[in-house]
């Protein structure tokens, strides 16, 4: 399959809207582990520690999946977007020299018509 530079280009923007999301995302769970963070140490403070260590412990594991989950999908989006980007410096590279190939042409044929 043929590839041009506007279908790499809208890939390209798509795994970025991707890495964008996650990231995102990822600055919500940011937010919550230092929720959770300030939540463990009121209850430490307070020697409540044990009251609350399920919940905690709840709210620990979800985070964990959920920073997994979001970290895989982040790598996979970011390896598509690095091999998109690869084959668009490819093109952009094959281009440039056919098109100074051409110019060399030109350049020779006027030089060969002046003599």
């Amino acid at each position: 399959m043929k590839e041009n530079l506007r279908d790499l280009s809208l890939e390209l923007e798509y795994e970025l809207a991707a890495i964008g999301s996650t990231i995102s995302s990822l600055l919500d769970v940011k937010v919550l582990f230092g929720q959770l963070t300030d939540s463990m140490d009121t209850a430490v403070n307070k020697g409540e520690e044990l009251l609350y260590y399920h919940e905690h412990h709840r709210m620990v594991r979800v985070l964990s999946e959920y920073v997994y989950y979001l970290v895989t999908d982040i790598s996979t989006h970011y390896e598509k977007a690095d091999k998109t980007k690869v084959k668009i410096v490819d093109m952009s590279v094959k281009n440039k020299r056919v098109h100074e190939n051409k110019e060399c042409r030109m350049i020779a044929g006027t030089i060969e018509a002046a003599q």
